[in-house]
C-alpha cells in the first residue's frame, strides 16, 4: 500500500453526503444562482449589444461556458469529492502543505464576498418588506430618498444584514443536513418565480421589441475585445467557477455522484436561467421605455438601461420601484421582483457561509462552535459595507476581481498533482462507473485555453485601470489597482504566516504515524483522525473490494 493513500482520506467518519441526485442539482444551482443572474447579467448584455442587436455577445458568452466555466468546475467537483476537504487542506493533500496558502486565499476571496454580500441581501429582504406596506415611488426624487433614508440614516441595513447572516448560518449549522433540505424548499421557489416572471414580460405591450433586438446580429461587436472579456467574466460569475464554493459543496458528494455530468449539466442550467433573465428583463424595460415615450430610440432604452440598470450600488432599489410604477399591477411586480432577488441572494449567501465554516471543520473545530464564529467575523467585516456604500463598492471592486486569482491556483493545483493523473485519478477513475468520462480534450483547454483567458484578464483588468482617467490606479480609493494590489498583498502575507505557523506547530501535536489493524502497515497522520476514525475510513474505501490481494493496488492515491 502506497503511502499517498494517507494523503487523500476523508476527514470525516463517516464523510456526510447528499441524500438524492435532486438534492445535489438543487444544492449547486442555488450555489451558483445568485443576484448576478437576475440583475448583472442583463446590464452586461446591453452594456455590449451593437447597434443592430446583441447576438453576438450571446453566442461569445455561450462559448466561454465551454472553454472556461465547465472545466474549472471539473477541477472543482472532482477535487473535492476526492478529498473530501475545503479549499486548504485540498491543496494540503493534493499538492503538500506549503501550498495550504493558496487554498487559504481562496477561502477567504469567499469569506470577504460573503461579508458584503449579506448586505445586499439585506436590502432585498428591506425592499421586499417595504414594498408589501407601501407604495411605489412615482418621481425618482421620492425613489432616491427611500433609498436614502434606507441605507444611509436608518439603523434598518445593520439589522437586516445580521439577520441574512444569522438564518444563513442556522441553514449550515447542521451541515449538509442542513443545507439540503433548506435548498429543496427554496431553489424550487426561486425558479417558480424567475419563471412566472419571464412568462409576464412575453405578455406586455412592446416587449417583442425588445427581444427581437436582443436576437438580431451585429457582427461589428466581435471585433472588440472588451466584449470578450467581459462575457467571460461574466460567464464564470453566473456559474460560481474558479470561486471554490463548489469545490465544498463537492465534498458532499460520494463515488455514485457523477462530477462530470454535474459540472456539465448546473452550469448549463444555471446559464439557461440568465438567458431567461436577459429576456425577461429586455423585454420589460423595452415595453414600460416605450409606453412612458413613444418617440425614444432603442439607443436611447439601452443607454439608460447600461448606465441606471440593476449594476450599480444602490441602482437597483431606485431604478426597478420607478420604472414598474408605470405598470398596472407595478406593486406586485415589484414585491416578486424583490422577492426572487432575495432567494437567488441567500441562496448563494448559505453556500458562501458554508464554504467558510467547512475551512474550521476540516482544521477539527466543531460545526457547533465553527459556525457562530464565521456569522461573527463575517457581520463584523460586513459592518464596514453596511454603514458606508462606498466601502462596500471597494470590496466588490477589490474581491470581486480576484476571481482571477483564484482560478489562477485551481490552475496550479491541477498542473502541480498532475493535469492527466488529475483526468484519470480524481475524475474517470474515482466515481463507480456510472458517470460520464471525460475527454482528454479537458487537458488540452487546461493546457492551452484557461492559461489564456487568464492572462488575457488580467492584462486588460490591469490596462483597463491604468488608463481610467475616473480611478487614478496609484491612489488608495474605493476602484483604484492599487486599492486592489495592496489588500491582495496584506491577505496573501497574513495567510503565508498563518499557514506556515501552523505546519510547524500544530502538526507537532499529531501522532507523527497511525498503524492499521489489521492490514499491517503503518501510515503517516495527515489531520487530526483518531486511531478509530482513520481505521474506519480506510474500511470505508476497501469495502466495495472482495479480493484482499487487490486491494492495495486499487486504492485511491497508487499509480
Amino acid at each position: 500500500m502506497s503511502s499517498e493513500f494517507a494523503s487523500i482520506l476523508p476527514n470525516e467518519k463517516p464523510p456526510k453526503t447528499f441524500k438524492s441526485s435532486l438534492g445535489v442539482a438543487l444544492s449547486c444551482l442555488g450555489a451558483a444562482v445568485g443576484t448576478g443572474n437576475i440583475w448583472r447579467y442583463p446590464r452586461i448584455v446591453a452594456n455590449n449589444t451593437g447597434e443592430n442587436g446583441a447576438l453576438a455577445f450571446l453566442l461569445i458568452w455561450f462559448l466561454f461556458l465551454f472553454t472556461w466555466s465547465i472545466p474549472l468546475l471539473l477541477v472543482e467537483y472532482g477535487a473535492g469529492r476526492y478529498t473530501k476537504c475545503a479549499t486548504i487542506l485540498t491543496f494540503k493533500k493534493m499538492v503538500g502543505p506549503k501550498a495550504m496558502w493558496c487554498g487559504a486565499f481562496i477561502g477567504f476571496v469567499n469569506f470577504a464576498i460573503a461579508s458584503y454580500y449579506a448586505v445586499i441581501c439585506g436590502w432585498c429582504a428591506y425592499y421586499f418588506v417595504y414594498f408589501i406596506a407601501n407604495e411605489l415611488p412615482s418621481t425618482s426624487k421620492e425613489s432616491t430618498a427611500i433609498f436614502m433614508n434606507f441605507a444611509e440614516e436608518s439603523a434598518w441595513p445593520v439589522l437586516f444584514q445580521a439577520i441574512v447572516i444569522v438564518f444563513g448560518s442556522i441553514c449550515v449549522f447542521a451541515g449538509v443536513r442542513s443545507i439540503e433540505p433548506v435548498m429543496m424548499i427554496m431553489v424550487p421557489a426561486l425558479l417558480c418565480l424567475m419563471f412566472a416572471s419571464f412568462v409576464y414580460s412575453l405578455t406586455l405591450e412592446y416587449s417583442s421589441i425588445g427581444i427581437k433586438h436582443l436576437f438580431n446580429m451585429d457582427w461589428e461587436v466581435f471585433k472588440n475585445p472588451k466584449t470578450w472579456i467581459e462575457a467571460l467574466t461574466q460567464n464564470a460569475w453566473d456559474t460560481g467557477a474558479a470561486q471554490g464554493v463548489l469545490l465544498v459543496y463537492a465534498t458532499y458528494l460520494g463515488k455514485e455522484h457523477g462530477v462530470v455530468r454535474y459540472g456539465t449539466v448546473i452550469p448549463t442550467i444555471n446559464n439557461f436561467l440568465s438567458f431567461l433573465m436577459a429576456i425577461t428583463m429586455f423585454s420589460t424595460i423595452f415595453s414600460v421605455q416605450i409606453s412612458m415615450n413613444p418617440s425614444i430610440t432603442v439607443n436611447q432604452i439601452l443607454d439608460s438601461f447600461a448606465s441606471n440598470a440593476p449594476g450599480n450600488t444602490g441602482l437597483t432599489f431606485i431604478w426597478i420601484p420607478l420604472l414598474y410604477s408605470s405598470l398596472s399591477i407595478g406593486r406586485a411586480v415589484t414585491i416578486l421582483f424583490f422577492l426572487c432577488l432575495f432567494l437567488a441572494g441567500f441562496s448563494s449567501q448559505i453556500s458562501l457561509i458554508e464554504a467558510s465554516c467547512h475551512q474550521l471543520v476540516d482544521l477539527k473545530v466543531p460545526r457547533k462552535i465553527a459556525v457562530p464564529i464565521i456569522g461573527v467575523l463575517m457581520f463584523l467585516l460586513g459592518l464596514g459595507s453596511t454603514l458606508n456604500v462606498y466601502f462596500l463598492v471597494n470590496q466588490d471592486f477589490v474581491w470581486g476581481s480576484a476571481i482571477v486569482v483564484s482560478g489562477s491556483l485551481l490552475l496550479f493545483l491541477v498542473y502541480a498533482f498532475g493535469v492527466s493523473k488529475f483526468r484519470r485519478e480524481v475524475i474517470n477513475g474515482y466515481g463507480d462507473g456510472s458517470d460520464w468520462t471525460l475527454p482528454r480534450l479537458w487537458e488540452w483547454i487546461i493546457y492551452i485555453l484557461i492559461p489564456f483567458q487568464i492572462v488575457a484578464i488580467f492584462v486588460w483588468w490591469v490596462i483597463s485601470n491604468v488608463m481610467d482617467k475616473d480611478h487614478l490606479w496609484y491612489e488608495i480609493t474605493e476602484e483604484s489597482l492599487l486599492s486592489a494590489l495592496v489588500q491582495w498583498a496584506v491577505v496573501l502575507i497574513i495567510l503565508v504566516i498563518f499557514c506556515f505557523l501552523y505546519i510547524r506547530y500544530a502538526e507537532k501535536i499529531l501522532p507523527s504515524s497511525y498503524v492499521l489493524p489489521g492490514l499491517g502497515v503503518t501510515l503517516p497522520a495527515v489531520s487530526r483522525m483518531t486511531q478509530s476514525e482513520l481505521t474506519a475510513a480506510v474500511d470505508l474505501e476497501l469495502e466495495h473490494f472482495d479480493n484482499p490481494l487487490a486491494q492495495d493496488a486499487a486504492l485511491p492515491g497508487n499509480t
